[in-house]
């Protein structure tokens, strides 16, 4: 009899997800905890770079990890569709030549998360100048959760761009 492991990993994923967004809900009641939005762009850059490459298909976590990015825009303050729009310019502008420039790829993965948060500030402000309202403002707390999630994301992408 063969073992069936669809439901594990069913489960997993669900756990997981539950856990990630009740984070979310945390990060907004509490402004010390990043909101995880360069963890999230650089998971997305790695699983396309996995799909390029290794021909890996789009999983949950790819879709997990749009929902997510959408969820914690409007949560933390952006405006709606920045990200999306951030994604974009990072794609078609930056992706493909990071990998030909950049060839130490633990900086990779820093230098990912650190540009996720600058296009996402700069496309928000951009568009909140198209709508005339307010800005947002550039703090220090943008620095802090910069270096927790490059943290975070050389812990789980080490080794995953070669």
């Amino acid at each position: 009899m063969q073992r069936n492991r669809t439901y594990l990993y069913l489960i997993a994923d669900t756990l997981l997800s539950a856990g990630v967004l009740f984070y979310l809900l945390l990060s907004a009641v509490y402004r010390g905890l990043p909101p995880l939005i360069g963890f999230f762009f650089t998971a997305m850059v790695v699983q396309k770079y996995e799909n390029d490459v290794k021909f890996k298909k789009f999983g949950f976590s790819w879709f997990f990890s749009i929902f997510y990015l959408f969820c914690a825009e409007q949560i933390h303050g952006f405006n709606l569709f920045s990200v999306a729009i951030a994604y974009c310019i990072f794609y078609f502008v930056v992706y493909e030549n990071s990998f030909k420039y950049i060839k130490f790829r633990n900086f990779l993965i820093c230098f990912y998360v650190m540009i996720s948060y600058v296009l996402v500030f700069v496309v928000s402000n951009a568009i909140s100048a198209i709508k005339k309202s307010e800005y947002l403002p550039l703090s220090g707390e943008y620095l802090n959760y910069i270096v927790i999630e490059i943290l975070l994301a050389l812990l789980f992408f080490k080794g995953r761009l070669v």
